[in-house]
């Protein structure tokens, strides 16, 4: 009985430990996009800016609007974490597409700041510097991964202000030439009701307090194969409240333990212990 209740109490630690966390295991990759250091709107200073828990210069702010962060998984995929809505959208507001920059030269990164201009989700043949995008449909949780081309058409965000949230969403290609080639396609994974300990807030401002939700499991694999080391990677909602950065340095499969080889190799160091201490 008494091993039992050791076996018994090693698994509930194990347990506790695995809800304590983002359902993956990975490196966040977020980077602080640059735009300003005001406290009213990004909760940060100029010592020590902020992009987890900001929303743009102007914008309504809250957890609903807050894209917390890109992560980039140990099996390979990528996860983005956010308190807003990936799937359903907020205030009519729904979430955009996923692009990826292989060179350097988006928008985000290179211009940034505020722009003047009129309201409106305007769509333009502009990749705003990106070459990729993650083609995401968030209902189905399907996604096709194409090529950008000087035809792709985008939207940008809805608040001009935010012009550097852009692009919001894949439109097509220019001139009826339907959508991008798709280089790959896949499926995702996406959580909600996660708690701050379980989206890892740690109570130093880097989080923000309330429920959280994650999509996760975007491959990369394609990327790699094709010799692709770096990127950067930009999501927005349609309102563009939120320009959310990553930049990964180096794109690549690691392999972590299974769960079940974890909990065995745990087990197994239980039972040695309990057969030492009989011994």
């Amino acid at each position: 009985m008494k091993k039992l209740m050791i076996v018994a109490a090693a698994m509930g630690l194990m347990n506790s430990v695995q809800l304590a966390a983002l359902p993956f295991t990975g490196t966040e990759i977020t980077i602080f996009d640059g735009n300003s250091t005001n406290e009213k709107w990004h909760r940060g200073s100029v010592s020590k800016p902020r992009e987890d828990g900001e929303v743009e210069p102007g914008m309504q702010h809250g957890q609903i609007w807050d894209l917390e962060g890109f992560w980039l998984q140990d099996n390979g995929g990528l996860a983005i974490v956010g308190g807003y809505d990936f799937k359903n959208g907020q205030s009519g507001f729904d979430a955009g597409d996923i692009f990826v920059d292989i060179d350097g030269d988006n928008i985000a990164i290179n211009q940034g700041g505020v722009h003047g201009g009129d309201k409106g989700n305007t769509e333009v043949v502009d990749t705003f510097g990106y070459d990729y995008v993650f083609d995401i449909d968030w209902e189905a949780q399907t996604y096709e991964l194409r090529e950008l081309t000087d035809s792709s058409v985008t939207s940008e965000a809805f608040y001009k202000a935010n012009y550097s949230s852009s692009a919001w969403l894949y439109v097509g290609e220019d001139g009826n030439n339907g959508l991008a080639d798709s280089v790959a396609s896949g499926s995702f994974d996406y959580e909600t009701g996660l708690t701050d300990a379980e989206a890892g807030y740690k109570g130093d401002g880097r989080r923000k307090k309330g429920t959280h939700k994650t999509a996760y499991n975007f491959d990369l694999s394609w990327f790699v194969e094709n010799g692709i080391d770096s990127a950067y990677f930009h999501n927005t909602m349609g309102c563009g409240n939120d320009n959310l950065m990553g930049y990964a340095e180096k794109i690549g499969t690691r392999k972590v333990p299974e769960p079940s080889s974890v909990a065995l190799l745990a087990l197994g160091v239980i039972g040695l212990t309990v057969l030492r201490r009989k011994a």
